[in-house]
């Protein structure tokens, strides 16, 4: 799934905005076929920050070793845990 936008990386969401955003990159995950990665996101909306941290880092880490055509989704992602990190 290749996306070709620049994507407005956005350093001061909430919690709500967070769990918001995760559906949306699940469905992205599925349609791009990386069903582990589509799980754990529609798992993480409303857990802990640091079980969403950990769960966050764990897409990454799969994402990343899948090649840059998945990069959209990795920044996505990447994205939500910078916020995170600053709750």
């Amino acid at each position: 799934m290749s996306q070709d936008s620049t994507m407005k990386f956005t350093i001061n969401l909430s919690k709500a905005d967070i769990d918001a955003k995760l559906p949306q990159l699940k469905v992205i995950a599925d349609g791009a076929g990386l069903t582990e990665v589509a799980q754990s996101l529609g798992a993480l909306a409303g857990k802990p920050k640091a079980e969403m941290e950990a769960g966050l880092q764990g897409c990454l880490d799969k994402i990343g070793a899948a090649g840059d055509e998945y990069a959209y989704l990795f920044d996505q992602i990447d994205m939500l845990l910078v916020n995170l990190r600053n709750l």
